[in-house]
């Protein structure tokens, strides 16, 4: 569904009716899409002020929980994964200490 979303657009098979619903659906995911990914940047501010704690260790878990929930089609792939190898480093400090 999600391929037939982003192409709805150009996609000529398509009836008028059907490419809007499409292109909705698009724009849906894509602002669905960026709420994650403001989320994560909120929950990251969380961590860095919380720091080993265990609201910081809750914000961490949420933020990866959010970041693996973007689509690939975000267009953010290298800097989603830097975050999620990121974070997931810095909980397993925080359960060595």
């Amino acid at each position: 569904m999600q391929r037939y979303a982003f192409q709805a657009s150009t996609d000529a098979r398509l009836i008028r009716a059907e490419r809007q619903r499409l292109m909705q659906a698009e724009r849906k995911l894509k602002d669905q899409q960026e709420e994650r990914w403001r989320a994560y940047l909120i929950l990251r501010d969380v961590i860095r002020d919380a720091g080993p704690t265990d609201l910081g260790r809750q914000a961490a878990i949420l933020a990866i929980r959010c970041l693996r929930g973007i689509s690939e089609r975000f267009e953010r792939q290298e800097e989603i994964r830097n975050a999620d190898l990121e974070l997931s480093r810095w909980l397993r400090r925080q359960g060595a200490q």
